[in-house]
Parts: structure tokens; C-alpha cells; sequence
């Protein structure tokens, strides 16, 4: 059975918006967020910030749409490991 992480980077090395976890914001994460596009998927809602995390119900959460494609547009490219100023938050298992 194949695997199926191959080619995925560790969580600590991804970033949001790297949706395939390849290490890097690229075309496999564009492709995955054409793939949602209209879908209330929270996993893919990138344009509306902290926002996103507050809704409480499907019913109430947005659909995926053209605020995450600029999102991932103006994020697009490699990943930059953890996020500065919190190293004192970096799990253990990311070392």
C-alpha cells in the first residue's frame, strides 16, 4: 500500500496555507482550493483571518471563494518554517 504522506513535509515545516503540505504554497494547494471552491470548508478559509476560526456551524461559515484565492495568491511560495517570535511555542517534536 502506498504512502500516503509521501512527498509531505512535517507539520512544523508547513505553513497555512500549504494545503498538501508540500513545504510551500504552490499550484498542488491551488488546485486543492479550486477543488473547495463553493464548499464551506474551514481547512481552506484563508481570506477571512482569525475569523474563520469563530463560526460556530457550517450553516454560518462562508463558502470558499475568491478572498482565499487572493490569500493563497499573495502568500504563494515557500514555506518559512515556524513563525518568528514564537520559538518558545515550538513543540518539542519539531526539532
Amino acid at each position: 500500500m502506498p504512502d500516503s504522506k509521501a512527498g509531505q513535509v512535517s507539520w512544523c515545516d508547513s505553513c497555512l496555507g500549504d494545503i498538501d503540505m508540500s513545504g510551500a504554497i504552490d499550484a498542488g494547494d491551488l488546485l486543492m482550493l479550486i477543488e473547495g471552491w463553493g464548499t464551506r470548508n474551514p481547512g481552506m478559509l484563508f481570506g477571512l483571518g482569525d475569523s474563520a476560526f469563530e463560526c460556530s456551524s457550517s450553516e454560518v461559515m462562508p463558502e470558499v471563494g475568491i478572498k482565499d484565492l487572493l490569500w493563497l495568491i499573495r502568500h504563494w511560495g515557500p514555506c518559512n518554517g515556524w513563525p518568528e517570535g514564537l520559538d518558545s511555542l515550538r513543540p518539542v517534536d519539531c526539532d
